[in-house]
């Protein structure tokens, strides 16, 4: 293509097609497990989806080289999936009722139910603001810390994919305890990760702080889905699950502009990581402090 509009058009599709993957699998894992199963099969989703995309990014990285055309061929991929989906997945049983519902609880549960959907999206959506104020400011940190090759940014940024699947992988760990203080664990990684950047001296200290805040992050996907399976009726789990593609691409999108607004405000690189840092601090410590009045659903 040569058109900037039919790129632009062609892009939006492979985005809506992207944004659809997370729906299509959390909906069938939540229903097909339950409890620990539910647990490392939401954490499996989550470690291979990152590792899938550190993968996909270096392929990417390679075959550019050749063209940059060349580099979408790569999405081709998947069509070698369409016929083990189509022979082995199996759509679960319909949700049984009529509840179109957040939950099938009292009016006063459903109130409670919709503050903990939207302190799902709103954490989520802002881990992944740090996760992309990761990848795309770290390299510019690199290049004034040490001037390196746009080849170690690169693996230094994979790090976060690399531990990101860590912490999907090794998810049902944390499930001994409850879901915000989930929550609050993956915030404390994130801030711990850029603090640690803010601070660093050299490239090895930055990509230190880059795996924590990418195992932080690797967290977040299945905290959230189990969570929002925990807490809402079957009925309209597809849709709050689409929710949660949503606000997920949505912290993408926004991260642009919040980072660039920290950086005109702040002394350059490490000056936005510390402000970021301390705020991730602060909702940690909100998530760890702030209970909720009812006992959560266990894992």
């Amino acid at each position: 293509m040569n058109s900037v509009p039919a790129i632009l058009v062609t892009s939006a599709i492979l985005g809506i097609a992207m944004a659809g993957i997370m729906p299509m699998v959390t909906v069938p894992l939540t229903r097909y497990y339950q409890g620990k199963e539910q647990a490392r099969n939401l954490g499996l989703f989550a470690g291979t989806m990152g590792l899938g995309g550190m993968l996909m990014g270096l392929a990417c990285g390679c075959l550019a080289g050749v063209s940059w055309r060349v580099a979408f061929l790569i999405y081709f991929i998947c069509l070698l999936i369409v016929p083990g989906v189509a022979l082995f997945i199996k759509d679960p049983e319909p949700a049984d009722g009529t509840s179109c519902r957040l939950s099938d609880e009292s009016p006063a549960s459903c109130k409670k139910t919709i503050r903990t959907v939207l302190l799902i999206y709103l954490v989520l959506a802002y881990s992944m603001v740090l996760l992309y104020a990761i990848s795309t400011k770290v390299p510019y940190l690199l290049n004034e810390m040490a001037g390196v090759e746009p080849w170690v940014s690169a693996l230094i940024v994979g790090l976060t994919g690399l531990f990101g699947a860590l912490g999907g992988f090794v998810y049902p760990l944390f499930c001994r305890v409850s879901y915000q203080t989930r929550l609050a664990l993956m915030m404390a990684f994130g801030a711990a990760g850029l603090l640690i950047i803010s601070t660093a001296f050299n490239i090895m200290i930055v990509g230190l702080g880059v795996a924590v805040v990418g195992f932080g992050v690797g967290l977040g996907s299945p905290i959230a889905a189990q969570w929002l399976a925990a807490v809402t009726s079957e009925r309209i789990r597809g849709k709050i699950m689409g929710g949660m593609s949503a606000v997920t691409y949505g912290g993408m999108f926004v991260s642009t502009f919040i980072t660039t607004g920290l950086l005109s405000v702040t002394s350059g690189y490490t000056g936005m990581y510390l402000v970021l840092g301390i705020v991730t601090a602060v909702v940690a410590v909100l998530l760890f402090v702030i209970r909720e009045r009812k006992t959560e659903k266990s894992a």
